[in-house]
């Protein structure tokens, strides 16, 4: 055997050597004539547990959080919307009547005096942990809007 050849033998048998024995032994020991725990009858289905936003944010790839803004615990019409923030002078609060359709239990209202481009005024919202953009990336964002009948 050359000395490279036998360099490489030897790296092997030190791998196998540190490999090997690192794997762990598991018994699982299932008695079928005990009962396991018992379920509440309301819980069917398959179980998705929400855990540091693997749904929104994650595998439900949202970029905006509470963008139906049923992440506020009170419905509170003087309250601001969760992770939301007022830009400018603007006021934002949760409101409940004249609602675009049926299904929608709450809406965002902003109200504004006067806003421009140097003066602008709106709402924020921040994500989770941020809303990541990437140049060169196209997204698409949708929403309704409508004036409020005071003119």
């Amino acid at each position: 055997m050359n000395k490279i050849s036998l360099k490489v033998v030897i790296c092997i048998i030190v791998l196998l050597q540190t490999i090997l024995p690192t794997q762990a032994q598991i018994v699982m020991n299932v008695d079928a004539q005990k009962r396991g725990p018992m379920i509440s009858p309301y819980q069917y289905g398959l179980f998705f547990e929400e855990i540091n936003h693997a749904g929104d944010g994650g595998l439900y790839a949202e970029l905006i959080r509470n963008r139906s803004f049923e992440d506020d615990i009170t419905f509170n019409t003087t309250t601001v919307p969760e992770y939301w923030s007022a830009v400018g002078n603007a006021i934002l609060r949760i409101d409940g009547t004249d609602l675009l359709n049926d299904v929608q239990e709450k809406c965002m209202t902003i109200t504004t005096k006067t806003a421009s481009a140097e003066n602008l005024q709106g709402a924020a919202n921040r994500g989770f942990w941020g809303i990541n953009i990437v140049a060169g990336e196209t997204y698409a964002l949708s929403f309704w809007a409508k004036a409020s009948n005071n003119g």
